[in-house]
C-alpha cells in the first residue's frame, strides 16, 4: 500500500530506514498535494508528494527516481521535489538502455574521484541508485562492464565494498559526455523561417510546447549581437529538447537538429503531409509526426512532448490542451 509508505521513519523509494517528515495534516484532507522530506542513505535527500508517489507505485519506476534524487544530492541540489506535475519528466530523465546507465555510474564515480588516479570507494548495498537498477546484482554487472571496456579499474573488492578507478579513456569518456541541461524551461524551434508556416508556429509548435511548461525558443524571435551559428549553438545547450519541423527541408533545421541529438537531447521531429516525400532517408528512421493544419500540429505535438519529455517546470495543471 502506498500510504504505508509515507511517513513512518523508511524511505518511501527504496523502503530503508530514513529520516522521515510528513505532512499529516494534508493527508487527512485528503489533498494528494501532501508532502514527505525525507534523507535516506541510498537515496539522498528529497521532497515527495502522495500524489506522486501513487503514480510512482503505479508504473513500478521507485529505483528509477532514487538514482535521479541521488544525483541530485550528490550535486548539491537542495530543492529536489518529485510531484504529480514532474513525475513523469523525472521519469523520463532516467537512462533506460545499459549504455546510459554505465555512463551515468561513471559520471556518478568522477564527482567522487579526489583526482586522476585516486580510487573511489563504491559501496554496493548503497550506492547503486547512481547506476539506475534495481538490485546490487545489476550494479556490479554494470562495474564490471565499465572495467572490461576499459573505463574503469577494480581495486579493492571486499564486502560488497569496490574501489574503483577511472582510466585515461574512461576521463575521456566522462569529458565528451553531453551535458543538456535537464532542468532548463527552454524548447528550441528549428523550422523553416518563411510566412507559409508563421501558423504552424504560432497556432501550432507555440502552444503545444507552452501547454507541456516549456518555453519556446525561435531564433529570429531573439535579440543577439554575436553571430547567428553561435547564438544558435548556445541556445540548443541551453534547452532541454529540440523540435524539429523539415517542411521545406532547409538544411538548418537538419544541422540543428543533428547538433541537439549528438548532444544528448530529445529531438521531435514534424513534417507537413505535403513534403514528406522529400524528407531525407536518414530521418524517415525516426517517428515523425505528420501534420494536416496549425491545428493538428498543435494536439499531435503536444502528445509527443508529453509522452517523450514529460511536463516541464512551467507547466500548470490546471490547464490543459486538448488530447
Amino acid at each position: 500500500m502506498v500510504d504505508d509508505r509515507l511517513g513512518h521513519d523508511k524511505c518511501p523509494l527504496c523502503q530503508l530506514p530514513a529520516v522521515s517528515h510528513f505532512d499529516t495534516v494534508l493527508y487527512r484532507h485528503g489533498d494528494r498535494s501532501a508532502n514527505n522530506h525525507v534523507k535516506c542513505d541510498r537515496c539522498g535527500e528529497f521532497d515527495l508528494t502522495w500524489g506522486a508517489l501513487e503514480r510512482i507505485d503505479e508504473l513500478g519506476v521507485d529505483y528509477l527516481l532514487s538514482g535521479i534524487t541521488r544525483e541530485w544530492t550528490e550535486t548539491g541540489k537542495k530543492d529536489g521535489k518529485i510531484s504529480e506535475d514532474n513525475v513523469n519528466t523525472l521519469i523520463n530523465l532516467a537512462p533506460r538502455t545499459l549504455k546510459d546507465r554505465r555512463r551515468r555510474l561513471l559520471k556518478a564515480i568522477s564527482r567522487k574521484a579526489a583526482g586522476f588516479e585516486s580510487e573511489v570507494m563504491i559501496d554496493c548495498n548503497r550506492d547503486h541508485p547512481f547506476a539506475f537498477v534495481r538490485a546490487k546484482n545489476d550494479f556490479v554487472f554494470i562495474l564490471g562492464l565499465l572495467q572490461a571496456e576499459g573505463s574503469g579499474n577494480w581495486g579493492f573488492n571486499k564486502n560488497d565494498i569496490i574501489g574503483v578507478t577511472i582510466t585515461a579513456q574512461g576521463w575521456d569518456l566522462v569529458d565528451e559526455m553531453p551535458r543538456p541541461t535537464m532542468s532548463s524551461e527552454k524548447a528550441f524551434v528549428a523550422m523553416w523561417l518563411n510566412d507559409e508556416v508563421n501558423a504552424a508556429y504560432s497556432e501550432g509548435i507555440e502552444p503545444a510546447i507552452k501547454s507541456t511548461g516549456y518555453n519556446p525558443i525561435r531564433i529570429d524571435f531573439k535579440e543577439y549581437a554575436e553571430s547567428v551559428i553561435d547564438e544558435i549553438i548556445a541556445e540548443i545547450k541551453e534547452s532541454r529538447f529540440v523540435v524539429a519541423d523539415f517542411t521545406e527541408h532547409r538544411n538548418g533545421v537538419y544541422f540543428e537538429a543533428g547538433y541537439g541529438k549528438g548532444l544528448g537531447l530529445d529531438v521531435i521531429w514534424t513534417c507537413r503531409h505535403d513534403h514528406m516525400t522529400k524528407l531525407h532517408f536518414d530521418i524517415r528512421g525516426f517517428n515523425v509526426i505528420v501534420w494536416n493544419d496549425p491545428a493538428d500540429l498543435r494536439q499531435k505535438l503536444s502528445r509527443r512532448i508529453r509522452a517523450v519529455v514529460g511536463y516541464g517546470p512551467l507547466h500548470d495543471p490546471t490547464k490543459t490542451l486538448g488530447s
